[in-house]
């Protein structure tokens, strides 16, 4: 995200209150415009006003960034996430979501309609898969859960 948005630049919304973010993308002049969301808040288990966030980057000519590490795999139909969930498509969302919480494993994603033809450094940068080591090594983890 360093790319992309500035914590010096950025502004910050109150939990959940579209007036506030609604003022805040009046009043910004820059030619682009992120709104970032949890898609569900772990510690309280609500949920992000996806459709209305949304509607408002739509009216403001914005982005909305959606992390679903926690909706990912659980809503929507067959658990494809809060955006499933709610019914939502738009070439104006970027998706991302984590793999080691529902579906079991290392990673994550990040989706998008449109993607820079720009060599991300996140992807040259990303972690590579842990090692099987019960898989190298059998006998010994045998031994080890006898």
């Amino acid at each position: 995200m360093t790319r992309c948005c500035y914590p010096s630049r950025g502004k910050r919304y109150r939990h959940g209150d579209m007036a506030q973010l609604a003022q805040l993308l009046e009043q910004t002049n820059s030619g682009r415009k992120l709104v970032i969301t949890d898609a569900v808040f772990s510690m309280d288990g609500d949920m992000a006003p996806l459709r209305e966030l949304l509607a408002l980057c739509e009216r403001h000519d914005a982005w909305l960034y959606v992390d679903d590490a926690h909706g990912f795999g659980v809503l929507g139909e067959k658990g494809r996430g809060s955006l499933s969930h709610f019914g939502i498509a738009s070439e104006r969302i970027i998706y991302m979501a984590t793999l080691g919480k529902a579906a079991g494993v290392s990673g994550a994603f990040v989706a998008a309609e449109q993607w820079s033809s720009t060599p991300s450094s996140i992807m040259r940068t990303a972690m590579s898969i842990p090692p099987r080591r019960h898989l190298l090594y059998p006998s010994r983890y045998r031994r080890a859960c006898n």
